[in-house]
């Protein structure tokens, strides 16, 4: 058996601590307080994003602000390359045949909320931002009371009409309705 490490071997571990590195990544002076635990000692649905705030960063993207709980899910909306996108954390379908979020924890789906149906490859970029939001909430989700979040397929069934509107004034499809 050989000791020798390729170059190719090299290159790619760089390349992946380097991308674990922007994933992680977020500016320590745009953090938020985290929300006070519930009476049953359970912490809020808005935990879920509590490390973030406008001003921080995942995976090169800047967040713009953070939305109140709405039709089952929470908002971020951040700025990439791209231009403005939002993603959208809601509970996780287990369903073999339920939506696929770029973002998945064992309790919790992130979705880019770019009006596609599916069938279109997702930005890269905002994927790995979803991805990136997804690493965070799964230190803490085992503590969150999850009651007022949604699967995308049930909010979708609920709030159809709402859901399915125009994108605001900075282009981004406005799924708060």
């Amino acid at each position: 058996m050989s000791s020798k490490v390729s170059r190719r071997v090299v290159l790619g571990a760089i390349g992946s601590g380097v991308a674990a590195a922007q994933l992680m990544s977020a500016d320590a002076n745009a953090r938020a307080v985290a929300p006070e635990a519930l009476p049953n000692g359970t912490l809020p649905p808005e935990a879920l994003v509590a490390s973030i705030a406008p001003g921080a960063h995942l995976a090169g993207c800047s967040v713009i602000a953070i939305e109140p709980l709405t039709r089952g899910a929470i908002g971020v909306l951040l700025s990439g390359p791209s231009g403005p996108f939002r993603l959208e954390v809601m509970l996780r379908d287990p369903s073999p045949v339920a939506a696929k979020a770029p973002g998945r924890t064992e309790r919790f789906a992130v979705f880019v909320a770019n009006a596609g149906d599916g069938a279109s490859p997702t930005v890269e970029v905002q994927g790995l931002a979803a991805m990136a939001l997804a690493f965070r909430i799964a230190d803490i989700e085992d503590r969150i009371d999850a009651t007022a979040l949604l699967t995308h397929a049930t909010r979708i069934t609920q709030h159809r009409e709402k859901l399915l509107s125009a994108p605001d004034a900075r282009g981004v499809p406005d799924t708060r309705g």
